[in-house]
Formats: C-alpha cells, sequence, structure tokens
C-alpha cells in the first residue's frame, strides 16, 4: 500500500528542524514484525531511481525507483521518499530474498521557494538521491522553422527560449516531428535572460507529406506543421536540337530546372561577350522539375527592344536555363541589366546547349521577283578586280564521348586557312579569350572531316588540369590566320591576331555535349 503526504507536513518538518532519518513504527505493522528474525535476515537496497531535474511551483514531483531484498529471508520494511531531509511519501513493501519491485512516490511542491533540493528515496540502510530544481518553466518566445523541405534534407528549427527565474536555470529542450522524440538538449539560462537553441534534423528516410513537429519546454509548446516534398533535380540541365523554325519560335527538346525559373534563348552574339543583349527569347515560368519540348517565344522578353519580330536567316542558338530569384515570377535578367534572374551555373559556368536553327522559306524570302513591265539589270558575274571576297567558314562540332584530352570536330572549312578552336562555356559569359582550351595544328585552305583537337595545349596558356574532368558544353570556331606565321596567336595577342571567321557580323560556331568517359565527378 502507499501512501502520500502533502509537503505541508514536509515544511513544517523543516520548520521544526524534525528531519526523519528513520521511521521508528509504521503504521500496520506489528513490533514483531519489524524487529523479529525476519526482518533482521532482509536488506532491502534501492537499485535504481529515476526522478525529474526540476518542476515548477505548485507542481506535483512523480519518483519511480526499484526496490531489491538482497537479504537471504522474506522480509516487511518501509520505504521513504524524502524531499530536503523531510519525509514526503512511503511505502511499505515484503519482498522475499532476491526479490525486486518498482515503487512510484509523489509529493506536491505547493508552498516551496525556488531553489534547489535534495530529495531521494531510502530504505533503513539504503538510498538514492537526487537533485530537484523547483522553477519556473523557459518560455518559448519565437519558433522558426521552415514550411517545406525536401526528403533527405536537413531541417533548421531555431528556437528563443526565455528564462523567467532570477536565478540561472538548466533545463531539457525538446524537438518532436511526427510525434515522436528525436532531440533533447539540456539548456542553461543566466537569470531573466533569453537564449537560443538550434535543432538540425534530417528527413533522410521521410516519405512525402505533411507533418507536424514541435518544440517543448517543461511546461511550455509550439507546433508549427512541415510538408515533405519528393527531392527535385539537383543540377539544371537543357537540350535544344537542330531544327527547322517558322520564324517565330524555337523548341527547346529537354530541360531540367533544379529551382523555379525559365529557359531563354540567345543568339550567337552571347559569343561575342552580348551576355545581356544576346536574349531573344524566353518561356514562360517553369515551376522547378523536368520538361520536355518547351516553347520559348521570341522576340519578346521583358526590357528588351527588337527590330524584329521574326527570324529572317538561319543561325546559332544558344538555350540557357535561368533562375528565379527575385521570386515575382518574372523575367527580369535584361530589364535588370543581368542583375536578377541570373543562369544556372554547373561547375562556375551556365548550363547551355547550342542548336543550328533553319528559318522556313528564308530563302524564297531573299529572292526579289521584278515587278510587271521592269527590266530586270543584268547581273555582272565578273569580280571587281580591286574587290576580295571575304573569307568563309563552316563548322560542325557533334555531341560525343571524350577520353578528356582531346574532342574530334566532325567538318570545317577555312576558305583562307587557319585553325579549329575549342572554347569551353565561358565564352557564353564574354570570356572570349580565356575560354580557348584546345587548338587544332595549321589547316591548309579547305574542308576538312574528323578533326582531332588536343585540349589543354594552346600557345600562351597555361592550364591547372591537364584534362577534361566532368561532362560539359564546347563550342567548336574556325579561325583565321591573320598573322602568316602559322602559329595560333590569338590569345596571346588578346584577341588582336588569328581571330574567327565571320558570318553576318557573328563568329561562326557549334556546340556539342562532351561527355566525359568514366567520368566520376559529381
Amino acid at each position: 500500500m502507499i501512501r502520500s503526504r502533502t509537503l505541508a507536513v514536509l515544511l513544517a518538518l523543516i520548520a521544526t528542524g524534525a528531519v526523519a532519518t528513520q521511521v521508528a513504527a509504521v503504521p500496520g505493522v506489528t513490533p514483531q514484525q519489524q524487529d523479529g528474525p525476519t526482518a533482521q535476515s532482509a536488506s532491502f537496497t534501492v537499485d535504481i531511481l529515476s526522478a525529474p531535474e526540476s518542476a515548477a511551483p505548485g507542481s506535483t514531483v512523480t519518483v519511480v525507483a526499484e526496490v531489491t531484498n538482497d537479504g537471504a529471508q522474506r522480509g516487511t520494511q518501509p520505504v521513504e521518499f524524502r524531499v530536503g531531509g523531510a519525509v514526503a511519501d512511503r511505502a511499505v513493501l515484503t519482498l522475499e530474498p532476491g526479490e525486486s519491485q518498482v515503487v512510484t512516490f509523489s509529493a506536491d511542491t505547493e508552498g516551496l521557494d525556488p531553489g534547489d533540493y535534495r530529495h531521494g528515496v531510502f530504505t533503513r540502510s539504503n538510498g538514492q538521491t537526487a537533485e530537484l530544481v523547483v522553477s519556473e518553466s523557459f518560455t518559448i518566445e519565437d519558433f522558426d522553422a521552415p514550411d517545406t523541405v525536401e526528403a533527405g534534407d536537413t531541417v533548421t528549427v531555431d528556437v528563443e527560449l526565455e528564462n523567467p527565474n532570477d536565478f540561472d536555470t538548466t533545463q531539457n529542450v525538446s524537438f518532436w516531428l511526427a510525434g515522436s522524440l528525436v532531440e533533447t538538449q539540456s539548456v542553461t539560462i543566466d537569470d531573466e535572460d533569453d537564449e537560443d537553441v538550434t535543432f538540425n534534423v534530417s528527413t533522410e528516410g521521410a516519405s512525402p507529406g505533411t507533418y507536424v513537429h514541435s518544440v517543448f519546454t517543461r511546461d511550455d509548446g509550439q507546433f508549427a506543421e512541415i510538408t515533405v516534398e519528393e527531392p527535385g533535380p539537383e543540377t539544371a540541365s537543357v537540350v535544344m536540337n537542330d531544327q527547322e523554325s517558322d520564324g517565330t519560335t524555337v523548341t527547346v527538346d529537354e530541360l531540367v530546372v533544379p529551382s523555379d525559373g525559365y529557359v531563354t534563348i540567345h543568339d550567337s552574339s552571347l559569343l561575342d561577350g552580348n551576355v545581356v543583349g544576346s536574349v531573344v527569347g524566353v518561356s514562360e515560368y517553369l515551376e522547378a522539375g523536368e520538361y520536355e519540348n518547351v516553347t520559348v517565344t521570341l522576340f519578346d522578353v521583358e526590357g528588351a527592344e527588337f527590330n524584329e519580330t521574326a527570324l529572317t536567316e538561319d543561325g546559332t542558338f544558344i538555350a540557357m536555363p535561368h533562375n528565379e530569384t527575385t521570386g515575382d515570377e518574372t523575367y527580369d535578367f535584361v530589364a535588370s541589366d543581368g542583375a536578377d534572374d541570373g543562369p544556372f551555373l554547373a561547375d562556375g559556368q551556365p548550363v547551355v546547349d547550342a542548336a543550328n536553327v533553319t528559318v522556313a522559306g528564308a530563302d524564297e524570302n531573299e529572292t526579289e521577283v521584278p515587278a510587271d513591265n521592269e527590266t530586270e539589270t543584268p547581273v555582272d558575274n565578273e569580280t571587281d578586280e580591286n574587290e576580295t571576297a571575304a573569307p568563309t567558314g563552316s563548322v560542325t562540332f557533334d555531341d560525343q564521348t571524350s577520353e578528356g584530352t582531346s574532342v574530334v570536330v566532325t567538318d570545317v572549312s577555312v576558305s583562307e586557312g587557319g585553325y579549329v578552336v575549342v572554347h569551353d562555356s565561358s565564352l557564353l559569359e564574354g570570356n572570349v579569350v580565356g575560354s580557348v582550351i584546345g587548338v587544332s595544328e595549321y589547316l591548309e585552305p579547305g574542308e576538312y572531316d574528323e578533326v582531332t583537337v588536343e585540349l589543354f595545349d594552346v600557345p600562351g596558356v597555361g592550364f591547372e588540369e591537364p584534362t577534361l574532368t566532368e561532362n560539359q558544353t564546347l563550342i567548336a570556331m574556325p579561325h583565321l590566320e591573320t598573322t602568316d606565321d602559322e602559329t595560333y596567336d590569338f590569345v596571346t595577342s588578346a584577341g588582336d591576331d588569328d581571330g574567327p571567321y565571320v558570318a553576318d557580323g557573328q563568329p561562326v560556331t557549334d556546340a556539342a555535349t562532351v561527355t566525359v568517359a568514366n567520368e566520376t565527378a559529381g
């Protein structure tokens, strides 16, 4: 049987100095039971004590103890719960030799001043003690947590706590997710001060869905909801194949945007460093995800002005995924002069793919039909002796797999001789000279198939790595020999010599995705 006494009795005992260390008589137990041979041969010990570290004034403290009879005979003895030396609760146990029993005691802290108290459970010859701090609970002043997280990511929860007591206090603060205890921290806060506590909790293995999570002090708690989402793509990618267009739209074949954004279309002036002014088209706002056959309308870009409403000639165009950075779901890259909604990067370079776009009916549009009754002026097919035909070049660079030290340019023609040069994608950010990572041997005027270009061996350039280490977009560009020394001087002259072949005012280029064999980087 378990009996309880309130701490009113306890306080009276403390006030009079009457601190009980052993009970002389236990109600319901005869002197023979207490002092006979059975009692003398039994030995009760407290093996385990489970007790709270703190309690609020006026609350009930509950402790649990395991008591074992280590003696050789059956016995009956009192077991007491004492707070500050005074008996607050007791029980009388009868145990066989080697038998254990779990006992629960409780006491009311009504009337106790805030402070530290020693409490414990005792038999006649044994006991275990712990410390109890009577104090007000920490309060939660602020609870900051994300609304959504991708499965597998870490949730960071920031909690601002306040200690309302006029003395330093240590209490446990716990974080719960979906009804399960995840983490507990022991927090000490100076008197009447506050403290920030952070919980970092992994959602590894969590199924997508909405969960309730919470933070608790001893007597205070706050709840919130968090939605665990399917993991999105980690990096952006884009594929734009060669195609025929009506001049007003182009199609991006494959697209991955790891966060919300757009896919933009740049004309080949991007290759000259015209990063903002090269934008000629942008898709609708796209939420994070994977897409196929995205139609992009041309010549309708916020902040840009165009002299034309449709393409009139074939050309190279570059698709580039852009990130939504301002949260307004409006493409602001051009209007902000490149400050907002910039491109997605991979290893510090924009993610791009280039394609040749053929405009349907472009040849017919260039042919002029004489009006009725007009006489067509005969064409003089003879070339003026003082006129020099402009040099022409062309290049085809197909997607391929490389061992990382060389690439193969499918076709190249150079009417005046020169080289075929390979640039990395930093060319698309205006890095015209520094983007050169490979150059062919000198090529006599003519047409060539399957030209091997060694990488990271360019006159005037030092490279940190001698090989490609990851998949990327590279750009092939025919260059002229302008100094007649049959040595590629474009880099060493800072772009003054051996420049690119040009068509319609733009460098002749073609881009390809190069996959590195046995590539293991992220």
